[in-house]
């Protein structure tokens, strides 16, 4: 019998434990007129069971007044809170502003709630919240919201329209967010009033929304001007975006026609021989930097290679696997300033070095001096950065971006926030940007050569930008909370421009303009099919061996290799010479692997070599709702939801 009673004992404290432990809302009583000018005078009566658990002081209520239209722009409703009361009695609060509402505080920070039933009652005003149709106006309204992480058990709600106004439709959704439920019942119902309430608990998260209209134009609407005004003043952060975005691209569009456009091209006139007193490396130098690009390292001591070997300073052969072997024959002297830095940083005791398969310091010395060599006053002879003027757009991006987004932002924490979140992700962007601009500049000439060094390289870049931009698109995420989406485009749009015009600044000068033109004149004559050459003079000169040697590295240096070998085959072809001559001929500087010349050399001597001077000179590193029935819970105004605190 004691057992007995000891196990009825414990069962029943454990019942009275557990509930105890359920804090919750057992009634939420709404009360809603709907003024003859359009503002609603709202009553919420909100009883909580209290067990000091998370409603110690009181209770918190979050009110929504931010909405995003379909376009994408801010919706601000206005709001006055009248007066707080608890259990009969005026009570304490304080509020602070949400990113997209209000939070409103009942309760004082020293003073603890005795466990127990208390009843909170808010009063407040709020406008634009009815939803003006040709034919009915609506009010959509989400009493509880959707966000109380208590339980409710009865929620209920009566809305009074100015008198005169006929209800003429209506509807009611119960559930969690975006759900139909029909959980509710009609309490009553006059021509201008209206009363309903839930048949069930709703459980937290789930919330309950009305939706009621009456015929059009018996309530006071906006007028044009007056919604053009509301417009501009939820969205003053995309507008003044806007105009500052208009200021910057004329600025960059004035500095451009000042400092930035190309000078007008030439005529174009084949060319046999290269611009005089211009190397190999320089030649590719201007040309790609003339295309919007830069030349890339190992292609340009590939280029130099080449040059030096068909002078006879040094010859090549190709040991396999990626690895190279060169020789020095004769001294550096003579040679454009590049080449010769080339070969006395290669061979700085010796006459042999081996390289491809792992870092050389010779060789990364040799790359370095070979770009020291085109340096800054190459750079000012043939081409304008400007990346002073540059920098005053992107001066002025930041700015942009920035006022775009602060002044969207409706609380001093969020917009603390941004402040610094934005700049922390440009630092983490812009390098993202400059990657994945420099990869698409890169994809055509890697389509080109087909090398699947170049595709891998490709690969791990664009690993890299993405790895920079993951930082971004968290900051994104975070930041989209917090203003609306057309803020959010608005301040995006003026990277790209800035982005853009950080290659459209550049410009070839006068001289450079003048050499580009001359290159691309050689570079015709370097590609051209034999039976389209133009009628000049001569058009006839068969291509020989010490032609085509002199000619190779400038070929090379402007991606014209496979053209320029498919000409001087095509010329071994038509001479006396033996017709295996086309596909078995070696040069005396370059030792293959026992490969005709086409598949030894030709286009893959450039690709094979920079790989391996890649390699080697890398240094290793460590809605809307209706009330015909379209609507759903958690939509329409008000809405929001709280806890305790």
């Amino acid at each position: 019998m004691m057992m007995r009673f000891l196990a009825v004992f414990f069962f029943a404290a454990l019942l009275s434990l557990g509930a105890r432990a359920e804090e919750r809302i057992t009634d939420f009583a709404v009360e809603v007129v709907v003024q003859a000018d359009g503002t609603l005078q709202v009553t919420e009566e909100i009883e909580v069971l209290s067990e000091g658990r998370e409603i110690k002081r009181g209770i918190y209520r979050d009110i929504p007044l931010r909405t995003i239209t379909a376009a994408g722009l801010n919706h601000v409703a206005g709001f006055e809170l009248l007066d707080v009361w608890r259990d009969g009695v005026p009570e304490p609060y304080f509020t602070q502003d949400l990113a997209a509402g209000i939070r409103i505080y009942m309760g004082e920070e020293s003073v603890f709630l005795k466990p127990g039933r208390h009843r909170y009652r808010i009063r407040y005003l709020t406008d634009r919240q009815l939803i003006h149709g040709s034919d009915l106006d609506e009010l959509y309204w989400n009493v509880t919201g959707n966000d109380w992480a208590f339980p409710i058990d009865q929620a209920s709600i009566r809305v009074t329209l100015p008198g005169g106004i006929t209800i003429r439709q209506h509807a009611a959704y119960t559930g969690y967010m975006g759900e139909q439920g029909q959980d509710f019942a009609l309490v009553f119902q006059g021509d201008n009033e209206m009363a309903l309430k839930t048949t069930r608990r709703l459980e937290s998260w789930e919330g309950f929304s009305i939706a009621l209209g009456w015929p059009a134009g018996r309530i006071s609407r906006p007028d044009a001007s007056q919604e053009f005004a509301w417009v501009v003043q939820d969205n003053r952060g995309p507008i003044i975006g806007i105009v500052l975005s208009g200021f910057l691209v004329l600025y960059y569009w004035l500095v451009w026609r000042r400092v930035g456009r190309d000078p007008e091209k030439g005529t174009i006139i084949a060319r046999f021989e290269p611009p005089e007193g211009l190397s190999p490396v320089g030649a590719g130098t201007i040309w790609y930097r003339g295309n919007g690009d830069r030349f890339p390292s190992g292609r340009a001591f590939s280029v130099a290679l080449t040059s030096l070997a068909t002078k006879g300073v040094i010859t090549l052969e190709a040991l396999g696997g990626g690895r190279y072997e060169a020789r020095k024959l004769l001294e550096p002297h003579g040679l454009p300033d590049g080449e010769r830095a080339v070969a006395e940083n290669m061979f700085p005791s010796g006459r042999k070095i081996t390289f491809g398969k792992k870092y050389d310091a010779r060789i990364s010395l040799a790359q370095d001096a070979l770009g020291s060599s085109f340096g800054k006053e190459f750079e000012k002879l043939y081409f304008r950065n400007n990346w002073k003027q540059w920098l005053v757009g992107a001066i002025m991006t930041a700015i942009v971006s920035l006022a775009t987004l602060m002044l969207d932002v409706t609380d001093s924490n969020n917009r603390a926030m941004v402040a610094f979140m934005v700049p922390f992700g440009a630092v983490f962007s812009i390098p993202s940007l400059f990657i994945l601009v420099r990869l698409v500049q890169g994809i055509p000439p890697m389509i080109r050569r087909g090398s699947v060094g170049s595709w891998f390289a490709m690969i791990f870049m664009l690993l890299i930008a993405f790895a920079f931009l993951g930082p971004v698109g968290a900051i994104f995420y975070f930041v989209s909370d917090t203003v609306s989406p057309l803020a959010m485009i608005v301040a995006l749009l003026p990277v790209p421009v800035t982005v853009a015009f950080y290659h459209w600044m550049k410009a070839p000068t006068l001289a450079g303009r003048d050499m580009l033109d001359q290159l691309e004149g050689y570079r015709l004559y370097l590609t051209v099919a034999e039976e389209d050459r133009l009628n000049m003079a001569g058009e006839g000169q068969e291509i020989t061996e010490a032609l085509f040697e002199k000619h190779l590295p400038y070929a090379m240096a402007m991606d014209a290799e496979d053209a320029w070998t498919e000409r001087f085959s095509e010329s071994l072809a038509r001479s006396g010479h033996d017709p295996a001559a086309a596909g078995s001929y070696q040069p005396r500087w370059y030792k293959g692997d026992n490969r005709p010349w086409r598949s030894s050399l030709g286009g893959g001597l450039s690709s094979s070599l920079t790989g391996a001077a890649s390699k080697a000179g890398s240094r290793p590193s460590s809605s809307s709702g209706s009330s015909s029935g379209g609507g759903s819970s958690g939509g329409g105004g008000g809405g929001g939801g709280g806890g305790g605190w």
